[in-house]
């Protein structure tokens, strides 16, 4: 089934700017400033379908890059900008992990960031890697056990070369 995006109600379209009143600006600076802490990222069992209905619901495109292990990651894009990554679950790798998503708070330092969360309580569920174009990101639990991740965004990510669109981006409906 083909998606007309035209037809989905203005607050799900990513171009419908939030309105905002003009004496309640320190609001809008609030929500701007905590947006940037955080990067968001889908974990999946097929990616394909997870960006059909993402950019066509949204908007979004793609770029795909090649992981170290193999596998790749996809950076979804709006109006050019990186919005959320897109992983896809290995059933090999992961077990039985649901499709989720994931949040990650950004960092200046993942090093000290990790010895911080175990010197609180936390566990680190996942050591730091290397997403090629965006960072590194770990995985940890707090105190309770409640997941979360954090990323080091790379210094240059806004201005690296952007790495190749995925193909997907030809059949996307609109």
């Amino acid at each position: 089934m083909q998606m007309n995006i035209t037809n989905l109600p203005s607050a799900l379209l990513a171009e419908e700017k939030m309105k905002v009143n003009p004496e309640d600006m320190q609001a809008e600076d609030m929500r701007a400033h905590a947006a940037s802490g955080f990067w968001l990222e889908l974990n999946c069992r097929d990616a394909r379908e997870a960006m059909l209905f993402y950019g066509g619901m949204l908007g979004w495109r793609f770029d795909e890059i090649g992981l170290a292990d193999g596998s790749a990651y996809r950076i979804a894009r709006h109006a050019g900008r990186p919005v959320c990554g897109i992983h896809e679950i290995d059933a090999e790798r992961d077990g039985d992990i649901p499709d989720h998503w994931a949040s990650y708070a950004r960092v200046a330092d993942m090093a000290a960031a990790l010895r911080a969360a175990r010197m609180a309580g936390g566990e680190v569920l996942q050591a730091p890697f290397r997403v090629p174009g965006l960072g590194q990101l770990a995985l940890l639990a707090d105190p309770h056990g409640a997941l979360f991740g954090i990323i080091e965004f790379q210094p240059e990510m806004a201005d690296a070369p952007q790495p190749r669109e995925a193909a997907l981006s030809q059949t996307l409906p609109g």
